[in-house]
């Protein structure tokens, strides 16, 4: 699988793509990606590592535009998506 994403990814491919029939885009999409369920994925250590780097980001964020971002709530960890 690796092989066909670097493929779809490299710029002859890019430039073929617009030329190959529909039923190619497709089959090869299928064939090169796999579908992934938000829910089966775990991501509490992403979400946690990355939490206090995005605070830091948001309050400077917020102090160059002096308002602050309460809607942001995965930001202050009551994630409820």
């Amino acid at each position: 699988y690796g092989v066909l994403r670097r493929l779809r990814q490299s710029r002859p491919f890019r430039f073929l793509t617009p030329h190959l029939p529909q039923v190619v885009r497709k089959t090869g999409l299928l064939l090169a990606t796999r579908p992934v369920r938000r829910h089966d994925a775990a991501t509490a250590d992403v979400v946690n590592s990355l939490r206090p780097v995005q605070r830091q980001q948001t309050e400077q964020l917020s102090r160059l535009l002096g308002r602050a971002f309460p809607e942001w709530r995965t930001l202050y960890g009551s994630d409820s998506g």
